[in-house]
């Protein structure tokens, strides 16, 4: 199922154009939703077994890619840490790397529905907690378990992202949202659609166990990104 999904997806993204460079950071997720979904879908806790499990879909992903149509976007997988890094370093740069994802879409927010912004806010007061850590093991440090792309810590700082919702007056973030939907009127349908599908959770639990870390794909996140990654990284109930 999980080898299945990776692959439809891999094709997905070869219907793209060659020099759509806004697919980059979704190629980039893809294999972080692959190394989480070994650790939550197929409940893979041994730090050998799963790397080894990591190791052998990256092999597959690169057979694949040798038989894409070259004269399109090719996602590639990502080598190095991301088939090398134990269970909880994984999972540490995955939240950074969650964050770093979400940020930019954020920025500019486009809210399906009233909730989104309250679901954001939620989000990114949970990240908040979190930042410092962040800050102090990454800051000044090559550590595998960093995100590389994430070298600006005052740029991203989530309380600004906060400040900018009015996440700490409701009715504020309420408006905001009436505000954005009024000026995106031509995009209803599109946001309706994505609205059924609404915040997509990786790992309902929290990919470090403590029931707070989202991915908030939904957040201005263009229809053909939906249809391209849902599929993919909605985690089905049982």
């Amino acid at each position: 199922m999980l080898c299945r999904r990776l692959i439809m997806n891999i094709k997905n993204f070869n219907t793209k154009e060659k020099d759509d460079f806004s697919v980059i950071d979704d190629c980039k997720y893809l294999q972080y939703w692959m190394n989480d979904s070994v650790i939550n879908e197929l409940k893979v806790t041994n730090n050998d077994k799963y790397i080894d499990i990591i190791n052998k879909l990256y092999i597959a992903w690169i057979e694949i890619k040798g038989t894409l149509d070259g004269s399109k976007y090719i996602c590639k997988p990502i080598g190095g840490p991301l088939i090398s890094l134990r269970i909880n370093e994984f999972e540490f740069r995955k939240e950074m790397f969650d964050y770093y994802y979400n940020y930019r879409k954020i920025e500019k927010p486009v809210f399906s529905n009233i909730n989104d912004c309250s679901e954001t806010c939620n989000y990114l007061t949970s990240i908040n907690k979190k930042y410092g850590t962040f800050r102090s093991t990454c800051s000044h440090s090559n550590d595998n378990k960093c995100v590389p792309e994430f070298n600006d810590f005052d740029k991203y700082d989530p309380i600004k992202l906060i400040h900018q919702l009015g996440c700490k007056n409701q009715s504020q973030c309420n408006r905001n949202e009436v505000i954005a939907l009024a000026q995106n009127s031509d995009e209803t349908q599109v946001n309706e659609v994505s609205a059924q599908h609404q915040t997509v959770d990786v790992n309902p639990k929290g990919s470090t166990e403590n029931g707070s870390s989202k991915t908030i794909l939904n957040v201005a996140l263009p229809a053909s990104v939906f249809f391209v990654l849902f599929p993919m990284l909605y985690k089905m109930t049982p």
